[in-house]
């Protein structure tokens, strides 16, 4: 590990040591595109937080990624499964928002990084007496978001261009893009109403280890490090939100906040402890590959692109479980369902152990196939 003369993102510490053995993994995008290896990510000693540092060849990289980005590959939103439901992904954001908070009939809505406006629709549909605005630094879905807000509301740019007296900012995976975060919190809690609520998600790294391959992830948070991130704000509400994320609620009102606890000594260092998973995932992975008849790994969003980049030729397909995705092409590999794999696969399970586990499990109707959970 080596030092860097640059500021933590949250706490501002000059305590930042590079993780070297990161660049000996490959990367993706968060719109599941593979990337090669040679990233650079940093531990905070000071908070504990795990980030990238933006470079001149980093954000020209950034640059590159945004312009192409794709929010969701053939308009296919992420598609949560459980045991006995599925569910579009901003369904499931709304309703954990409504669990916490009852919300007026009227209101202001503001989205920020719209995308194509998914979330937006679904608000509306639930709520069809609020006014609704989209943001978003990409214009090319401008005209998916107007048909959802009507038009003029689609707000690009700026962050001051964002309506005041604001009711709900909701903001999902996007905090984790962006550099100077307080600057850009600063702007949105001062356009909220006096009883106005902001709304984050945003990947948690203690579950999701595979986070930090994302390339155009900048903060790679744990519940710890998002509260030293928000510390100089109002919070009344943390939630672990779908096994793998967080969800926190800030409030312009100065009421019922959540302190945040700096026994620094004990700072853990996530993004280390992932690394070592990832570099485990893949020798294992590596290894079943070699005896198996025919190789697939399980899932096409950012864990199975990633290890489907670091196996490269080895792997025959993906298997998804959306039935949209079937038959369409992952790095240039057909994507099967459950049923469609042919007999005598071996199929990676490429999660942390519990929930491979339990996919393993959900997958006992498919017979004669290895599914492999990480050891």
């Amino acid at each position: 590990m080596t030092k860097s003369n640059r500021h933590c993102r949250a706490c501002n510490s000059i305590e930042i040591v590079e993780l070297e053995s990161y660049s000996e993994l490959h990367r993706v995008t968060s719109d599941c595109r593979s990337l090669n290896k040679y990233g650079k990510l940093y531990y905070c000693s000071g908070c504990g937080l795990c980030q990238k540092i933006i470079s001149e060849s980093m954000e020209e990289e950034l640059q590159t990624l945004y312009e192409t980005y794709e929010t969701y590959k053939d308009n296919i939103e992420p598609v949560i499964f459980s045991s006995d439901i599925t569910e579009a992904r901003s369904s499931l954001i709304l309703n954990k928002i409504r669990e916490v908070k009852t919300l007026k009939k009227t209101g202001i809505h503001v989205d920020v990084g719209c995308g194509d406006g998914s979330f937006l629709r679904v608000f509306s549909e639930v709520y069809p007496g609020w006014e609704q605005f989209g943001f978003d630094v990409n214009e090319l879905r401008r005209q998916e978001i107007e048909a959802v807000c009507g038009v003029g509301r689609f707000i690009p740019k700026s962050l001051d261009n964002i309506p005041d007296q604001v009711d709900l900012i909701t903001i999902n995976y996007v905090l984790e893009h962006i550099d100077k975060v307080d600057e850009f919190l600063s702007v949105l809690v001062k356009k909220l109403d006096r009883k106005g609520s902001i709304v984050l998600v945003v990947p948690d790294l203690d579950r999701n280890p595979f986070d930090i391959v994302v390339a155009d992830h900048l903060s790679h948070y744990t519940k710890e490090t998002l509260l030293e991130q928000l510390s100089m704000y109002s919070i009344n509400c943390v939630k672990q939100f779908l096994q793998k994320e967080l969800m926190v609620w800030i409030q312009r009102e100065r009421t019922c906040k959540i302190g945040v606890l700096r026994n620094r000594s004990k700072c853990v260092n996530a993004g280390k402890h992932a690394i070592q998973f990832l570099l485990n995932v893949r020798r294992h992975a590596s290894s079943e590959s070699q005896n198996a008849k025919a190789f697939g790994v399980f899932g096409t969003a950012i864990a199975g692109t990633w290890l489907g980049s670091e196996l490269e030729n080895r792997i025959n397909f993906f298997v998804d479980e959306n039935s949209k995705k079937s038959g369409k092409l992952h790095l240039g590999k057909v994507i099967l369902q459950p049923t469609e794999i042919p007999n005598g696969s071996s199929v990676y399970l490429p999660f942390t152990k519990n929930t491979a586990v339990a996919i393993k499990e959900r997958l006992e109707y498919v017979e004669r196939n290895k599914f492999i959970v990480p050891e």
